[in-house]
């Protein structure tokens, strides 16, 4: 989770082999699929990890209020993406800590990572943040 624009889609993009997309709002939720494989002395052992990329967008709130309500028993954590150019991405961590922890049934890990976007991307016209 995060705010609009601070590289959540980007980064799980990357993370997950989807390649480098073109920078784009992300409407209402994406999903992306990482295999990690655990290698051990008497074998190896895949699963997936399974990313909600949901829109930062204000209005999508309720998005992330249903994911949150409905899969609290398997949800094993959030990430909170803040971009460290932007300063009311940096003002609004609170927020988000705030709005997350009035969703939870059970405390959940809150991986704070700080993103920055490429010179290229800092020169093309920026989506506002909200609140």
């Amino acid at each position: 989770v995060g705010d609009s624009g601070v590289g959540k889609t980007t980064f799980l993009s990357s993370l997950c082999g989807n390649g480098k997309r073109k920078q784009r709002e992300t409407k209402g939720c994406e999903v992306h699929v990482l295999e990690h494989t655990v290698v051990t002395q008497t074998h190896d052992l895949s699963t997936f990890i399974t990313f909600w990329d949901i829109s930062g967008d204000r209005f999508q709130r309720q998005i992330i209020e249903f994911y949150v309500e409905r899969k609290a028993d398997t949800l094993d954590g959030v990430l909170l993406f803040v971009d460290m150019t932007n300063i009311r991405t940096k003002e609004n961590v609170k927020l988000w800590f705030d709005f997350l922890k009035s969703l939870a049934h059970k405390n959940h890990n809150t991986c704070l990572l700080y993103t920055s976007p490429s010179p290229r991307d800092r020169q093309k016209s920026r989506m506002p943040s909200s609140a």
